[in-house]
C-alpha cells in the first residue's frame, strides 16, 4: 500500500476498508469485495468521461490475501471521480 500515511491509518486492518459501491448489481447485496484500491487520476480537464481519460496500473498478478489455508487473488478495484462529461 501506499502512500505511508495512508498505511499508517489502516495498519490495524491491513489495508481492508469497508464500505458500500455506488454501481448497480455488483456486488450483489450481501456480498462481499476483496480488491486492491486503485485510484484512476485523470489525464485531461474533462475527468474520466472516456477511456483515455485516466490511467490505472495494472493488476498486480503477486497480490493476494491469505486466511488460514485459504489464498485469494486481489482485483483491482478502481475509484475515479464523476466525469465532466
Amino acid at each position: 500500500l501506499s502512500p505511508e500515511s495512508l498505511v499508517d491509518n489502516f495498519r490495524t486492518t491491513q489495508g481492508r476498508i469497508n464500505g458500500s459501491t455506488a454501481t448497480f448489481g455488483a456486488p450483489f447485496f450481501g456480498q462481499r469485495l476483496l480488491g486492491r484500491l486503485v485510484w484512476g487520476e485523470p489525464k485531461t480537464n474533462l475527468m474520466h468521461c472516456t477511456e483515455s481519460d485516466y490511467s490505472v496500473p495494472a493488476p498486480d498478478e503477486d497480490a493476494v490475501f491469505r486466511r488460514g489455508d485459504h489464498e485469494s487473488r486481489l482485483i483491482n478495484i478502481i475509484i475515479v471521480r464523476r466525469g465532466k462529461c
